[in-house]
């Protein structure tokens, strides 16, 4: 089910941000997210490691999205696009290929990832370090839309 949400990760460590069926672990993907919480959107804790990944329905399934500035494509096969920390990604799955069509972000000490989607398919995803004095600075930000497919 579609819906409205946003999630804040403040764990250092990698990231992964694209459809999460190319990263995530398949127990994970269909035994918790699947049966456990019927695949729908929000933000999910996997008890046994005590972390969460977060997940939102594209507006028109699968498809290829750019985002906002137009740098990169989101290649999308299972309706969806998340942030799946790397403790959850099955190493297996994982390549160099994925940075082609998903994002991998690092996150330092004193940063902070939001995750955030309106439910009708827009997603924008903000790396945000609170190291400065002067205040919150923008390391990135990725915005994408899938309410207007690119072909």
């Amino acid at each position: 089910m579609k819906k409205a949400f946003s999630e804040t990760f403040t764990k250092p460590g990698r990231y992964y941000f694209g459809d999460i069926c190319y990263i995530m672990k398949e127990d994970l993907y269909y035994e918790l997210w699947g049966n456990t919480y019927n695949f729908d959107d929000g933000s999910f804790v996997v008890p046994s490691i005590g972390e969460r990944f977060a997940v939102g329905g594209t507006a028109y399934g699968d498809g290829s999205y750019l985002d906002f500035k137009r740098e990169k494509s989101y290649e999308v096969d299972a309706w969806v696009l998340g942030i799946v920390p790397e403790s959850m990604w099955d190493k297996e799955k994982y390549s160099e290929k994925l940075n082609e069509y998903a994002s991998f972000i690092t996150l330092a000490e004193k940063e902070t990832l939001f995750f955030e989607t309106d439910g009708d398919g827009a997603f924008c995803v903000t790396h945000i370090s609170l190291k400065s004095v002067i205040g919150p600075q923008v390391i990135k930000e990725i915005i994408v839309d899938t309410s207007s497919e690119d072909e």
